[in-house]
């Protein structure tokens, strides 16, 4: 072995650099199949970090220029709207014509599916229906 190679491996403490590697993997405070990197959020921990729980409502035939004001303030009429968020296209950007609208209670979210679903908006009959979780 060279003189330099020799003081390489004394300064990562006599172990080669395949050897290395596997002892900075397995005493990393990250190793790959740490616990802590796969443990999952609590439910209530979730909700109290986001307001408390969310009803949401798919909402699909959207028209292509609507935006999500528009959505927003057209389900407003079922209740009290939190969030809306139109689905685009990773490659062209352009919407897909669907999207989700989430409501602050159970009632809300309900009564937007029974009063809007094939409603019309800009031309186009919603469908409206819960959203899988």
């Amino acid at each position: 072995m060279a003189a330099s190679a020799e003081a390489g491996v004394r300064a990562r403490g006599g172990r080669t650099p395949l050897l290395q590697s596997i002892f900075e993997l397995t005493t990393s405070p990250f190793p790959v199949f740490s616990s802590r990197l796969l443990r999952l959020p609590n439910p209530a921990e979730v909700m109290a970090a986001a307001g408390g729980p969310r009803y949401s409502v798919y909402v699909g035939n959207i028209p292509y220029q609507a935006t999500e004001d528009e959505l927003g303030h057209f389900f407003s009429q079922a209740g009290s709207v939190v969030n809306v968020r139109l689905v685009y296209d990773r490659e062209t950007g352009r919407p897909k014509g669907f999207g989700f609208c989430e409501f602050a209670d159970e009632n809300s979210a309900q009564q937007a599916i029974n009063s809007l679903n094939g409603s019309d908006f800009n031309g186009r009959a919603l469908r409206v229906n819960w959203a899988n979780k």
